[in-house]
């Protein structure tokens, strides 16, 4: 009945409040449906291939439960979107039939691949950035056993240019009619124009395997998509999950396009994207707030300027705060990318990325405990971690510090008023004020603390 069945692995007991953001209008902190999953089966139905699909946390599987439903399916082909944090569920696979054949897909797969193909046996490749046709080729190729371009074997490799993003069908959207409440995730690119973020697995892709640094749709594409979800689904609330949806070059005739294309096809649509800190500015936010934006994904990740250029995200702190003014005058939400912690940071580095979380609108409760995680692959993870795995805080005061947050961090998760809130959407403006207020008490008696010890 299925040839191939995609999968996207997860944690099957994903907490609610690790998973979705606080503001009444929702946006991309919940579970987002697999789109790139239902771009490739999209891809395989246009050449009359069927195809299933399962995502571990919106189908509710385990991952035992899920490898006996594929092996009932019996399929030639298995394609797993991956990432590290999932290997323990991964090692699982083993036990799918041996007659099929498994590939993976995703950035952490891509620049792990030698290390997979040699820990998985039972692995037999990874594609590299052309999910698409390269996943089609590679089950075409199933029968003559023919080495494809594009796809990492144990003995072949070579890449050739990718499909345009505009010759790909438009994804079919299975989980929006399974009770999905949430803003509809859609790309206008993929990869990132600038790709230097030295913790960025997107830019380590670019810079050691893919062929361009990245690729739009045209807004005419992005344009006839959002209209086919409106009709069909009803739905008129996205988020734009691009890297990077505006390069440096083209932004502004690709802003002018986009919001002029709204106007002109009587869109009523609100949508979230991405941007850089660099790319914002007043007349920019303006035309797009006119056409529906009512949210924009700002990676800060910090605000000490030492850390900042540790990061090598290449912005300074006038221009933060200019960009946070210009949101709050256009009364743009600001969804904040924040990682003030970082084993390497000393107290007066953390210290002040801490307590600039009071100058970012809202209350996001998770920024005052994410800490720099060395994903595989980056320059952060080569530079540091790649030899000696050593995650300990190198200042003693942080590695406090950071406790006493996890715990309150703890406590809010179980705090029934607190999470009563959330389930019944009533979180405010003035009760987002009065948890931020709480949590910076808690913050300020936990320095003070810290500093008096210190002291004596």
């Amino acid at each position: 009945m299925f040839d191939v069945v995609l999968v996207k692995i997860s944690k099957q007991n994903l907490k609610k409040y690790e998973s979705r953001f606080l503001d009444p209008q929702k946006n991309n902190w919940y579970p987002l449906e697999p789109i790139l999953l239902e771009s490739i089966k999209s891809f395989f139905l246009e050449r009359k291939i069927n195809s299933k699909i399962f995502d571990q946390l919106l189908d509710n599987l385990t991952t035992i439960d899920l490898i006996k439903k594929i092996n009932k399916i019996n399929p030639k082909l298995v394609i797993i979107d991956i990432n590290e944090f999932y290997l323990d569920e991964l090692i699982l696979f083993k036990k799918i039939h041996s007659g099929t054949s498994i590939i993976l897909i995703g950035n952490f797969a891509e620049l792990a691949k030698e290390k997979l193909l040699k820990d998985y046996n039972f692995i037999d490749g990874i594609v590299i950035g052309d999910y698409e046709s390269s996943c089609y080729n590679y089950f075409v190729s199933l029968n003559s056993k023919k080495k494809v371009n594009n796809v990492f074997y144990r003995n072949f490799y070579k890449k050739c240019k990718y499909l345009e993003l505009d010759n790909l069908p438009f994804a079919k959207r299975e989980y929006i009619n399974k009770n999905y409440d949430f803003a509809i995730p859609i790309f206008g690119s993929r990869g990132c124009a600038y790709a230097n973020c030295n913790f960025c697995q997107t830019a380590a892709v670019i810079k050691k395997s893919r062929c361009e640094n990245i690729s739009f749709k045209s807004i005419p594409k992005i344009i006839s998509e959002i209209k086919e979800i409106v009709r069909t689904y009803n739905k008129n609330n996205f988020t734009f999950i691009d890297d990077c949806f505006f390069d440096y070059i083209n932004i502004d005739n690709r802003i002018t396009e986009l919001t002029t294309q709204i106007k002109k096809n009587n869109l009523s649509i609100s949508f979230l994207l991405n941007m850089r800190i660099d790319q914002v500015n007043f007349s920019r936010l303006k035309k797009l707030k006119e056409a529906g934006l009512w949210g924009i994904y700002l990676g800060i990740e910090g605000y000490n300027q030492n850390y900042l250029n540790f990061l090598n995200k290449n912005i300074s702190k006038p221009k933060i705060m200019s960009s946070i003014s210009i949101c709050e005058k256009l009364g743009i939400k600001i969804i904040a990318g924040y990682i003030p912690f970082y084993r390497e940071g000393n107290y007066k580095c953390i210290k002040e990325n801490i307590n600039f979380i009071k100058q970012i609108p809202g209350y996001q409760p998770g920024l005052f405990i994410n800490i720099l995680t060395p994903l595989y692959g980056t320059f952060y993870y080569d530079s540091f971690y790649s030899k000696s795995k050593n995650l300990d805080f190198k200042d003693k005061k942080v590695a406090l510090l950071y406790q006493y947050l996890e715990k309150y961090d703890f406590y809010l998760k179980n705090n029934k008023e607190y999470n009563d809130l959330i389930d019944n959407k009533i979180f405010t403006k003035a009760l987002e004020e009065k948890y931020k207020k709480k949590h910076f008490d808690f913050v300020n008696y936990i320095f003070n603390k810290i500093e008096d010890n210190n002291d004596n």
